[in-house]
């Protein structure tokens, strides 16, 4: 997981090569290095080893060259040890330039490394005989001829002996030991020979370094250029040179065979313990751990003298490894040391090594962790005193976690009493902290509340639904409830009463609520992300908290967990000395193991509590030193709080997450610390949970530094008691047919501790209507006027549930209607809803349903009231509200059902009558779980101002052996016609037209709640239009304000939002009628506002009532699906023109079968056109133009400019001239409609509009026939 992808141009060496190259490729380079190896290197080498070997043996071999060895005079006049020549050595070996081998001469801004392998001549040029065999050997070496080698090393080694070139000497003898290994790996053979070349080419090396070393000393004290700095030593000597690399590389060469220090530990221990005496810190601890394994290989560690050597040697490299970055050696070596510490009886640092080894601080080994978690338990059990010891050196610094250890003698306790602080077993992540309530977890989660472990990957606390969708549901309840309060007027006997106000103020109102609502949110939001309110949380009493947090086992073994719980303290309400303050806080006086406390449970959870362990009490505000501590130990069945215990099992490298709870019991401050929990069921380990502040902004100063504040995401104020409701909706479908009515269940239980009351259900669709005890059944006298569905405010998603509850007496039960539900208390509410909205496979609708009720402060003591205000004053600066809101989301897919439209026309019998006709289609899906077959059940009109009445023949008559019944299949269509009728005087009617027979028993709604869900839905939409207006006019004015820099409106754009925020105009809204009446103030959801009073566009609106039978079940009433379709405000008479709209009609009288005998002459008819103004309120202009036609002639006004007021109609009279028999259609009418062009700003200007009509006038003109 920690693998990161490569940076371009740069190769992973993890990687493996060749990936990027064919299979040709690679054959190709294969060739190219075989063709290079076999021509090119090995000729060349060949030759080079045939022209050495003839110079050497020219030079070294025979009889006259063994005497010429006796008598050679070694170079440079190496019989005087001097610094000079030994600068010369080390210059010859390595390679320099040609300052004659004189390091005074040397710059003295170059530094000791410099001085030696840059400066003096070369020891020993390419063309002397000396480098010349040095050459020869190495190259036999390098073509594995080691015997070969072997002999020319030797040749080599007598000369640089007789020179006194130490360098040159040790790296020979070291070239012939790995011969000698070479030829015999397992060491049989020359296993004296090899060891004693190691040694002489060590000894070597290690006095060419101290000659080194006391060169460079004198240099410096000379002031040469020899003295250098090295970080962490100022002004000491630079010991880092060239053979003393040498040394160290020869050390861990001998180190990495095995054969060269088989059954020789403890002198190769005694070479890598010198040899690192000088080197880096790096180096110099990995020689002194190779020694210590050396020793303790060799059995020094089974002697007392010998186990303090082992353990100085792992101590020295454990410092010096303490100061290098290579945390995986330190690590390692740490392991070693406790070890040693462990069997040298040193229990209390062992245990501290122990536990930083299996996590403590952070660090840990992939290797023996079985051991050191048994030797951790040894100690524990058989050393308590060694182990407190040593924890008390751990906690210091944690005084947040601790009390102290208390004043009984570790040595009288045993290991439950034992913990061992921030030992990271498991590893806990403090950056992933989150901690909430009970009841978020129940209403916001996406999970069940025990759900609280699991694997990481597979964690998932989504919230239900969109916040923002949450958040405006939120502001509309709280506006409506606010406004709806501006209503209510307290009468003397106290009962309370809500004024009805016109609809346009409530809409007002509620729009106005809304925006402070929203201002509100957007200011506190802005406080929210503040430094200043950083400040602790206000929580019910008796009410879980929980903490959720992720645990890691970075062992490669399996953790087992007992016992898991939270670590708090709780100050009581009474600050002053009176108050106590509980906490669990470690203090191993106040462990109680003999007596046992009760368990807890709570309704609002199924979680069981019990007292925490370390429970005391101590004296609020108290010093702690001197504190007084009283233990749990005279009433453990009434602690201050309760925690939730857990048992959790961690498999190797598992990441787990958890959630545990914490219950406060008193009302005060809770601050929570950290986790314990019992590691193999031995002794505790605790957390402290280490949580960052909020970056502070208020200065300059906080913003530059990142500065914090103090955290509070763990403290809370425990309030008084509140109601806690868990909703359920019972009976709901995955699928619904589009309209479909169906029952749900609200199954309400108070699961808190505090009566509720003041519930009400915010819902983001108008789909759902309750049923009030005071509607009544009809819509004569007041009915009209109240709302529909038990709705608040002018929303029409607004609703106020009744609760009804059964009041049992001696002789009888009685349901009593009331909005208070006490705690414990289980009531179901039944709540009707229909689905709307376009119908398919993939078209799922959520509906948010968003709950809010009110704690009944009546109920609950003064004191507690009282004193929880005095607590949220004094540690927090939140506002404590006494509502709360509980979340549902339910999915459902909407499946077609019925196509539902409906067209007007003027009547041409009756000029005062119009004609209604509906069309209705089935779209029923052929595999959808219902039968294919939709029962269309009645047509419902509902007008103040027309009674409908269906065209007689439509539907045979009703008999009983013939019943009446129309049914859809998929695709068949029906139309019906109707007359629309008006009446004598505006009064609200609902003309129902029967299209199957009803059984009263099977009705799916009762005669007073058919128009429930149109009055809603018609609510709902003059809401959202009036809402979507007001925050267009306002996005305008901020975005003017903004463009303009504050400069104000002008007289246009003042006239152009009046007139763009204006509704259509109808006396209804203003509460007078049109013969000048005051009209009652109706609701928006009422009947009324369906079909208002004074409506000059005279609307009416229908419901199309529908069954369809289940395919599950006998068919019978129980199986049926109900639902119905609305079409709402069908305008008959429009009070304005509209786009597109004709605002005239036209009628005509004529003769429809004329005998005529044109020898007479020709055929002459009468023709009478009625034009007549649709509007009621508004005049039209018009133009009357009748198109000639070829085979008839009009005689009369054929074209003219007229004016009609609103209703009135005109009769234009004419004459038809034919020539010839046939069937003529007369209708040849076109008329131009003039209307003020809304896009010029001039009055004069006007529009002009054609109309053309589909009707069709015919007359039939056949021969004469006499009577002959």
């Amino acid at each position: 997981n920690d693998t990161f992808p490569t940076k371009r141009g740069v190769i992973d060496p993890n990687l493996p090569t060749g990936l990027s190259l064919t299979h040709t490729d690679l054959q190709n380079i294969r060739r190219l290095i075989a063709s290079l190896v076999s021509d090119g290197i090995l000729p060349a080498m060949e030759r080079r080893i045939f022209n050495l070997n003839v110079t050497v043996n020219n030079a070294k071999r025979g009889v006259k060259n063994m005497f010429n060895k006796f008598l050679r005079k070694p170079r440079d006049g190496s019989s005087g040890q001097s610094f000079d020549s030994f600068s010369n050595q080390l210059n010859g070996f390595v390679g320099g330039g040609t300052n004659g081998g004189k390091l005074g001469n040397i710059s003295s801004n170059s530094s000791v490394s410099s001085e030696i392998i840059g400066g003096g001549i070369i020891k020993y040029t390419h063309d002397q005989i000396e480098s010349q065999v040095r050459l020869l050997a190495d190259s036999l070496f390098i073509m594995r001829d080691y015997e070969a080698a072997l002999s020319v090393y030797r040749l080599a080694r007598d000369d640089f002996k007789a020179d006194r070139a130490t360098v040159h000497y040790g790296s020979t003898h070291e070239m012939m030991a790995l011969c000698l290994h070479s030829l015999d790996p397992l060491g049989t053979k020359n296993n004296r020979d090899l060891h004693s070349a190691l040694e002489t080419a060590l000894y070597s090396y290690t006095r060419a370094a101290e000659e080194e070393r006391f060169l460079l000393q004198q240099q410096q004290n000379t002031g040469g250029a020899g003295s250098i700095n090295i970080p962490g030593k100022v002004g000491s000597v630079a010991s880092l040179g060239f053979c003393n690399k040498l040394s160290t590389r020869l050390c861990l060469v001998l180190c990495s065979i095995p054969a060269l220090y088989q059954s020789r530990h403890l002198e190769t221990a005694d070479l890598l313990a010198s040899s690192g005496s000088h080197e880096t810190p790096l180096c110099a601890a990995i020689l002194l751990e190779q020694s210590a394994r050396h020793y303790k290989l060799g059995g020094m560690n089974k002697k007392s003298q010998g186990r303090k050597t082992l353990y100085a040697v792992f101590a020295i490299s454990h410092t010096v490894y303490g100061k290098s970055e290579w945390r995986e050696l330190y690590s390692h070596l740490e392991s070693s040391l406790a070890q040693q510490l462990f069997t040298l009886g040193r229990n209390e640092a062992a245990i501290l090594m122990y536990c930083k080894l299996v996590g403590y601080r952070g660090f840990g080994v992939g290797r023996n962790q079985q051991k050191f978690v048994q030797h951790i338990l040894e100690i524990v059990r058989k050393h308590p005193s060694a182990a407190f010891d040593a924890t008390k050196n751990l906690r210091l610094g944690d005084d947040d976690m601790s009390d102290g250890n208390g004043s009984i003698s570790p040595s009288t306790l045993g290991s439950d009493h034992l913990e061992i602080p921030d030992i990271e077993l498991p590893l806990i992540q403090d950056d992933f902290i989150q901690i909430f309530s009970e009841q978020q977890c129940r209403h916001l989660f996406h999970e069940k509340s025990n759900d609280v472990d699991g694997d990481k990957d597979n964690a998932s606390y989504n919230l239900l639904g969109h916040e923002s969708e949450w958040q405006k549901l939120s502001s509309s309840i709280e506006a409506d409830l606010r406004a709806e309060k501006k209503r209510r007027l307290i009468k003397a006997d106290g009962t309370v009463e809500i004024m009805e106000v016109e609809k346009e103020k409530m809409v007002n109102d509620v729009i106005e609520e809304i925006d402070k609502e929203n201002f509100m949110m957007a200011s506190s939001s802005k406080k929210n992300t503040s430094a200043s309110m950083n400040v602790p949380t206000i929580r019910p009493r008796k009410e879980p908290i929980l903490v959720r947090f992720y645990v890691t086992n970075t062992l490669d073994i399996r953790l087992q967990l007992t016992d898991l719980q939270l670590v708090a303290s709780l100050q009581s309400e009474a600050s002053s000395d009176d108050g106590y303050c509980g906490t669990n806080k470690y203090n191993p006086s106040c462990r109680n193991n003999d007596k046992i406390g009760k368990t807890f449970q709570f309704r609002c959870t199924h979680r069981t509590f019990t007292s925490p362990d370390f429970l005391y009490y101590k004296k609020a505000g108290e010093n702690e030193e001197e504190e007084e501590v009283h233990s749990n130990e005279n009433d453990p069945d009434n602690p201050y709080f309760v925690v939730e215990k857990k048992n959790l099992s961690l498999e190797p490298r598992e990441v787990k997450r958890v959630t545990i709870a914490i219950c406060p019991l008193v009302q005060g401050h809770l601050a929570i610390h950290g986790i314990r929990w019992k590691v193999l069921n031995e002794f505790w380990a605790s957390h402290k949970f280490k949580i960052k502040g909020p970056l502070l902004q208020d200065t300059a100063l906080n913003r530059a530094c990142r500065a914090r504040g103090t955290p509070h995401l763990l403290e809370s104020v425990i309030s008084h008691d509140m109601p806690d409701l868990s909703i359920d909706v019972l009976n709901t479908k995955s699928s619904m047919l589009q309209g479909e009515i169906a029952v749900w269940n609200l199954r309400i239980t108070n699961i808190g501790t505090a009566p509720a009351t003041n519930i009400v259900m915010k819902t983001n669709l108008p789909w759902v209507a309750l049923i009030s005890d005071k509607q009544t059944q009809n819509y004569d006298g007041d009915a009209q006027y109240k709302s529909r569905g038990n709705c608040v405010g002018p929303t029409g998603t607004l609703s106020r549930l009744t609760l009804r509850t059964n009041e049992e007496k001696e002789d009888s039960t009685t349901t009593i209607t009331t909005d208070v539900i006490n705690p414990g208390e289980t009531v179901t509410v039944p709540v009707r809803v229909r689905v709307s909205g376009n119908g398919g496979s993939n078209h799922k609708h959520k509906l948010y349903l968003l709950f809010r009720y009110e704690v009944l402060t009546s109920s609950l003591p003064e004191s507690q009231v009282s004193g929880s205000n005095n607590f949220i004053k004094k540690y927090t600066k939140r506002k404590h509200e006494r509502h709360r809101h509980v979340r549902k989301i339910i999915p459902v897919l909407i499946l077609p059902s019925l196509s539902l439209s409906a067209s007007l026309m003027p009547s041409y019998w009756d000029k005062n009558e119009h004609i209604l006709s509906v069309d209705m289609a089935c779209n029923i899906y052929t595999n959808a779980p219902h039968e294919n077959r939709l029962l269309l059940r009645s047509l419902s009109f509902a007008s103040r101002y027309f009674n409908v009445l269906p065209i007689d023949g439509q539907i045979q008559d009703n008999t009983e052996q013939d019943p009446m019944d129309l049914s859809l299949s998929r695709q068949e269509r029906l139309t019906m016609h109707y007359r629309v009728i008006p009446l004598e005087k505006s009064k609200f009617t609902l003309s129902e037209c029967l299209l199957s027979e009803i059984s009263p028993s099977s009705a799916p709604v009762n005669h007073g709640e058919k128009l429930d869900f149109i009055c809603i839905e018609q609510a709902y939409k003059q809401f959202l239009s009036k809402l979507r207006i007001h925050e267009e006019k306002v996005a305008r004015e901020r975005a003017l304000e903004e463009a303009q820099e504050l400069q104000p409106r002008s007289i246009h754009q003042i006239r152009r939002d009046n007139l763009s925020s204006m509704d259509v105009k109808n006396f209804a809204l203003h509460g007078v009628s049109q013969d000048g009446e005051k009209i009652p103030t109706f609701h928006p959801t009422s009947a009324a506002n369906l079909c208002p009073i004074g409506d000059d566009q005279w609307s009416m609106s229908a419901v199309c009532e529908w069954s369809v039978t289940s395919g599950e079940g006998d068919g019978d009433g129980q199986d049926m699906i109900y639902g119905e379709h609305h079409l709402s405000q069908l305008i008959v008479q429009p009070n304005v023109q509209k786009e597109k709209m004709c605002p005239v009609t036209i009628t005509a009288t004529h003769e429809t079968d004329i005998q005529h005998d044109f020898s007479t002459g020709v055929l002459k008819t009468k023709l009478e056109i009625t034009v007549k103004n649709r509007l009621v309120g508004a005049d039209v202009e018009f133009e009357f133009e009748v198109d000639q036609q070829p085979d008839f002639e009009f005689m009369g006004a054929e074209c003219f400019q007229w004016k009609l007021s609103g209703g009135e109609e005109l009769i234009v009279p004419l004459q038809v001239v034919f020539s010839n028999y046939g069937l003529y259609n007369l209708q040849s009418v076109r008329l131009t409609v003039f209307s003020k062009d809304s896009g010029s700003s001039s009055s004069s200007t006007k529009k002009r509009s054609q109309f053309l009509f589909p009707f069709q006038w015919i007359l039939k003109v056949s021969p004469f026939e006499s009577s002959n």
